[in-house]
């Protein structure tokens, strides 16, 4: 995530910023809140079993997950590169 931040400021247009996320998060490892929701979307709607309180469960470790790793991550990168840069 931390470099998805870093290319979204190097794309020059919304497009761009767009297509890069959509490829990175839909291709990537990663377990984004919103991403996470749409894939128990589908398993819902293909009667997979699971209830309301897994995707709840799930849903929560996820965004405090993308929670912790942004601000330890890209907030505490972002702080020590102005700090060095001054």
């Amino acid at each position: 995530m931390a470099l998805l931040s870093y290319l979204f400021i190097a794309c020059r247009d919304s497009t761009a910023r767009i297509l890069l996320a959509c490829v990175l998060l839909a291709l990537g490892p990663f377990e984004h809140g919103v991403l996470t929701m749409l894939h128990l979307s589908f398993g819902v709607s293909f009667q997979a079993e699971t209830t309301w309180i897994d995707i709840a469960q799930i849903f929560g470790v996820s965004v405090v997950g993308n929670l912790l790793g942004g601000v330890g991550l890209v907030t505490m990168s972002h702080a020590a590169q102005a700090k060095g840069a001054s």
